[in-house]
């Protein structure tokens, strides 16, 4: 939220690189007002800085979104990074009377509110509570229980969590920039809502988003979440990777993947050769030598396909309890790199699409990029919120299609 009323702000903290989103909601839809984005680090760039998200670095990000969009900005829903996430199935229940009364608000939120209890001494917080589906006495695959006469109500309901460390440190990084948390979401579902269309949501749907440090897989089946999880591999290890194997530094590996990078190389480019700066930063100059693009592109396509057979693995496990997917979306930094669909349709054996931002009116073409997914997400998610928040009617059967944890809508 900013100073200006009807006003959303997502945070990506999650992607290679910091983003801040602001939209205006316009009706019932929401139109692009500015964007803030920390630029890649560039090894022949002098006054470039660490692409590490820092408190400063978030304020600067959030300052080029106030200066362009011509308000202060309060509060965001900040997107978090996939390391450490992982999702669970809970069958809970509460008695509500000896004898059968309707059930109302307060009592799915007492019932989701026990779902959510085993979390407290785990040491994780939960980022999403999505309700599958409720019981209410003898009537079963209930998707909004309320007016249901029973006197117990059970509920399936999947937890997207997150180490409580990882949350913490994330939520005062940006409160030390100067800007109150209103929500936190999972950088990939973010992403997800920004891209899949309910048509994909029901057919079901993988959704891959590459980050900085981890990716993250959700799959929706039935126009449900039915997984959320961490991948261990971020765009991070690709820079070390190259960084290792070409004795240079990172900045150096992050340049050769934004002007060279690619999935699988291109045979007709075998010979292609780039100069490499060395490691040494007195002298990368001297340091350094030519290299082949081939084995840049090596490294990148080896990491890339490690994501996706991990990916490749949830899904076959997913599809074996009867959720199968029939296509993947990808988003992410990555997902822009050439060649992509192509290993992804071959690891994965499904159809596959990169998913570029289309929620938001009068979004510029350069912000229409897999890597802008997340904030456009986090902004739309932002919107979700306030709207249910305003109104109060059916509210369980909108958490249950669109995620929102029961305690974000205020009663």
């Amino acid at each position: 939220m900013t100073d200006k009323p009807n006003t959303f702000v997502g945070l990506d903290m999650s992607g290679a690189l910091t983003r801040c989103l602001v939209a205006v909601a316009d009706g019932e839809q929401l139109r692009y007002l500015s964007c803030g984005v920390m630029p890649p680090v560039r090894w022949d760039d002098s006054e470039a800085t660490t692409n590490d998200a820092t408190a400063e670095s978030v304020y600067e990000v959030i300052r080029e979104a106030e200066e362009s969009g011509g308000a202060t900005i309060v509060s965001a829903v900040v997107g978090i990074g996939a390391a450490g996430v992982a999702s669970q199935l809970v069958h809970t229940g509460i008695t509500l009377a000896s004898c059968e009364i309707e059930i109302g608000p307060l009592d799915v939120q007492a019932v989701l509110a026990k779902a959510e209890q085993g979390l407290a001494y785990s040491g994780t917080t939960a980022l999403q509570l999505v309700p599958l589906e409720f019981a209410a006495g003898q009537c079963s695959g209930l998707r909004d229980p309320i007016g249901y006469p029973a006197s117990r109500l059970e509920a399936f309901v999947r937890i997207v969590s997150v180490r409580k460390s990882d949350h913490d440190s994330i939520t005062a990084m940006v409160n030390e920039a100067g800007v109150g948390v209103k929500d936190t979401v999972l950088g990939g579902f973010a992403a997800a809502l920004g891209t899949l269309t309910q048509a994909e949501m029901g057919e079901g749907v993988a959704h891959i988003d590459f980050g900085k440090a981890a990716s993250s897989l959700t799959v929706y089946r039935r126009g449900c979440l039915r997984l959320a999880i961490g991948l261990p591999i971020g765009r991070d290890d690709l820079l070390e990777d190259i960084a290792r194997s070409l004795k240079t530094s990172t900045s150096v590996a992050s340049s050769l993947i934004t002007d060279f990078g690619r999935i699988e190389f291109d045979l007709g480019q075998d010979g292609a050769s780039v100069f490499v700066p060395g490691s040494d930063p007195q002298d990368p100059v001297g340091s350094g030598a030519m290299r082949s693009c081939k084995l840049v592109n090596e490294i990148i396509t080896r990491r890339v396909n490690d994501c996706l057979e991990m990916a490749h693995g949830e899904i076959r496990e997913i599809a074996a309890q009867g959720d199968f997917v029939r296509s993947v979306v990808l988003t992410g930094d990555i997902a822009a790199l050439p060649g992509i669909l192509e290993k992804a349709r071959s690891v994965l054996c499904v159809d596959a699409r990169v998913g570029l931002p289309s929620k938001l009116h009068d979004l510029p073409p350069t912000l229409q990029h897999p890597g802008w997914a997340c904030a456009v997400g986090a902004v739309s998610y932002a919107h979700q919120l306030a709207y249910w928040q305003q109104r109060n009617t059916h509210k369980q059967e909108r958490l249950a299609s669109s995620g929102l944890r029961q305690e974000e809508v205020i009663p």
